[in-house]
């Protein structure tokens, strides 16, 4: 009895050492070893669950929004109390940044302890910027065929961590946090495509019953989440564009 109480102690300390561990970025693009380990014991302690924000400071800096938005007051408050709290407690948190804007992220960011799982996007959109590394890769000149394999071989470079890592649900957030209530038939063809991955998933499916799915850049992420398995849910930390307010905001760390 007592050597397992000892064990536990031990276990506790080693646990609570972790989330004062000094600041890092860490690219999540085919991550392995002693690192995805890592992420692995982070996830555990946290449930299976992870927290996503994508393209968190899009307009930071800006001088003019993008034409029909409007960023929801006190977000970018409470945006940065929030990844504080998640980095002091030590929960496994991604952040999809452009790539052109990465070399700024840790003054953003100004924390002194954590982990920040980074993935580079091309601009403008979420899509892994390691889409480039390939030969056959070009914005304007690719086929359709070419450009649908090697996205789909770039966002598995990202999600097969979240895999391996055993990641059950992801709380996914970002600025541009579009909700769409379907209303054409194209919106109604995406609406029903997100549906049919949300089949099973609990926080999926609540988005679903209320008529709503998500888009924009986020919703990029969340389809491709659902895509291997992963839950999702919207995070506290978005600013719906469309001033829909979402039926379900779930961060509470």
């Amino acid at each position: 009895m007592q050597l397992v109480e000892r064990f536990l102690r031990i276990n506790t300390h080693a646990e609570q050492e972790a989330s004062r561990l000094p600041f890092r970025i860490v690219y999540l693009d085919g991550l392995e070893g002693p690192e995805l380990s890592g992420l692995r014991d982070k996830v555990r302690r946290n449930n299976g669950a992870i927290e996503i924000l994508v393209h968190p400071y899009y307009e930071d800096g800006k001088t003019t929004l993008a034409p029909s938005f409007e960023l929801r007051e006190s977000y970018k408050e409470e945006r940065n109390e929030f990844i504080q709290r998640v980095l002091e407690k030590d929960i496994p948190l991604v952040i999809f940044e452009e790539e052109d804007s990465l070399k700024d992220l840790s003054e953003k960011i100004d924390s002194n302890v954590g982990t920040v799982y980074v993935v580079p996007t091309l601009q403008k959109e979420a899509t892994p910027s390691s889409i480039k590394r390939s030969h056959e890769y070009h914005p304007v000149l690719m086929n359709s065929r070419v450009a649908h394999g090697l996205r789909f071989e770039a966002w598995e470079k990202v999600t097969e961590p979240l895999r391996k890592a055993g990641v059950k649900k992801a709380i996914v957030g970002g600025e541009y946090m579009l909700l769409v209530q379907p209303q054409g038939d194209n919106e109604r063809i995406l609406f029903d495509q997100f549906s049919s991955l949300a089949k099973g998933k609990k926080g999926a499916m609540e988005l679903v019953s209320a008529g709503l799915f998500p888009s924009a850049c986020p919703g990029q992420v969340a389809n491709r989440l659902l895509g291997i398995g992963i839950d999702i849910s919207i995070s506290s930390i978005s600013s719906p564009t469309n001033k829909i307010e979402p039926t379900k905001f779930t961060s509470k760390q």
